[in-house]
Parts: C-alpha cells; structure tokens; sequence
C-alpha cells in the first residue's frame, strides 16, 4: 500500500510542476500557406461563457484560414466568440445543414459563395446534415471547403447488408460527396472534411 500511494505522490508532484500552454504561446500557420482546420466543438457552447471565451481565445491565437466547424448548437454564442476578431467572419448552416459552419480570415480569404450538397429531403437518410460549401479566393485561386457532419455512432462494424447500419449511412453518405467532387469539381481546388 505505501508504494501505491508513493507513486501517486510522484505522479501528483510530477504533473504539478507543468503548466498548461498558454494560447499565446500557439504558432501555426504562415502568410503564404493557406490552413484549414476542422473542428466538431460538440454542442457549442456545450459550458457557456467559459466555451465561449477559449473558442476565442484559440481561434485569435492560430493564424488559420479557415475554420470548418460541426455542431453549433448556438450561431448568437459563435458571434461572440468572435466578436473581438475583427479579422474573421462566420457563415453558417440552416435548416438540413444546421449545425455547420466556417470561421474565416477576411484578411487572407475573399468568399465567393456560400452553398449546400444534396439538401433535398431525400438525402438525409445517408446524410443526416447536409454538406455545406464555402467557396473562396486564395492568393488568386478558387477553393472549395466541404464542410460535413457525417452519421454518428454504430457498432464499430459495418454490416453492409443492413442499410440502417451507422456504419452503411457514413459509407453511402461519403460516396456521394465524393462522387458528385470526382465528377462535378474533379479539376478544382477541393477539401471534403469535416465530422466523418
């Protein structure tokens, strides 16, 4: 029993002496590389204000692009977050697409358009939340950012003749993002992430 609670002592002494990093202290990205991040804050702002404040504090700590962002719960709690980041816009989801949005830098991103894959009704089965599209301009080249929330959950195994399977929804749902960017975007400048 003493050496079990020695060894406690030693982790708790060992793990006091670090500090968490601080956000400005963070270094990431550069003015001539475009940077995308993907992030499912998982119902934002899941703890309030204190949500709130870190998603600012991070995002004006990183030098990112573009945010690519799943289940928002709250688009008036994203605002503020970035509030005090003069530099940076959001563009969110509605309706079939709820849930999704981007964050990006108006300094280095010029937004073309915001749009949606497969928002028909018919599509939610594979897609429980419809694609949602950013297209902008990058040091003088279209982009596309596919931003997806993909079925979650299952069993960990994909049990290909059972349709309602998680796993088949997630498979089914990719091919048809994937398909309609091979076939309609094969020769653009695209991202398909997200939630997957």
């Amino acid at each position: 029993m003493q050496n079990k609670n020695l060894i406690v002592m030693l982790m708790v002494l060992w793990v006091a002496q670090f500090k968490a990093q601080s956000y400005d202290r963070l270094r990431f990205g550069t003015d001539s590389t475009l940077e995308v991040v993907t992030w499912n804050i998982e119902r934002f702002p899941k703890n309030g204000q204190l949500t709130i404040s870190e998603v600012r504090a991070i995002i004006g700590s990183l030098d990112i692009d573009v945010w690519a962002l799943q289940e928002i719960s709250d688009t008036a709690s994203l605002n503020q977050a970035i509030s005090t980041l003069p530099d940076y816009k959001a563009e969110y989801g509605t309706g079939f697409n709820r849930g999704l949005a981007f964050v990006y830098n108006t300094k280095t991103i010029k937004k073309k358009d915001v749009n949606y894959l497969f928002s028909e009704s018919s599509y939610r089965f594979p897609l429980p939340r419809a694609p949602l599209v950013l297209e902008f301009i990058f040091k003088d080249s279209l982009v596309k950012v596919v931003n997806n929330h993909y079925k979650c959950c299952g069993n960990g195994r994909w049990e290909r003749a059972d349709a309602g399977d998680e796993e088949s929804r997630r498979y089914n749902g990719h091919r048809l993002v994937m398909d309609y960017v091979d076939s309609l975007w094969s020769k653009e400048n695209v991202m398909v992430l997200g939630d997957l």
